[in-house]
Formats: C-alpha cells, structure tokens, sequence
C-alpha cells in the first residue's frame, strides 16, 4: 500500500500532489497492492484537492489492485484526482488503468 490511513484517530490527514502506482513522467507502472488504503474508523481524510487545482490532484494509476480503498470508514473525501491516468514527460495525459477499481468502497458511509 502506497498510503494506509487507519484506526479511530486518523482523522483531517490530506494527501494531495503524490504519484501512486506510477513515477512521475512515466506511463509504466511502479505498483503497490493499492495506491491508499483507508480503513477502521478513520475519517475526515481529504485525498486530493480542489478541480481547478492541478497541484492538489493526487496520480493514481498501475496499482495491483484498487486504486483507492476505502473499509469501515466514514465521511472521507476523493476528489480532483486522476485515478487510471497518468502524465509522461510531456505532460499529456495517459491512460495506465489500476488491476482493480480506482475506487473501492465497502461497509463505508458518507465518501
């Protein structure tokens, strides 16, 4: 796992202009079973940033299984993200899917 957020006290973590999964300006994966993982409790976690902020925008692409995971934790946030894309050198946009969902969520309200 890239990033785990677990237990009752991981609450108000941000996570925003990181590379899961992938380096930066490649379009070959650098996998980790999941790109984040948030479980048992945690909430109030916030990945990624506003739309309009390129910055903020967390790459997660080329992870094993799902992008993001999310169990047993409640009010957290996904947003502004590319989830199975990648930038290359360049800067453009490509497409490196997750071997699972971008985002899984289970036993989970309120994401």
């Amino acid at each position: 796992v890239g990033v785990w957020i677990t237990g009752a006290g991981a609450t108000g973590n941000r996570l925003f202009g990181n590379y899961f999964g992938v380096q930066p300006g490649s379009t070959s994966s650098f996998t980790n079973q999941r790109g984040i993982q948030i479980d048992n409790g945690a909430s109030a976690n916030i990945i990624g940033g506003a739309l309009g902020e390129p910055t903020q925008r967390n790459i997660i692409a080329g992870n094993n299984f799902s992008g993001v995971f999310i169990s047993g934790a409640n009010g957290n946030f996904v947003r502004g993200n590319y989830i199975g894309l990648t930038l290359d050198a360049g800067g453009a946009v490509a497409a490196l899917g997750n071997n699972g969902p971008g985002i899984e969520i289970s036993e989970s309200t309120t994401n």
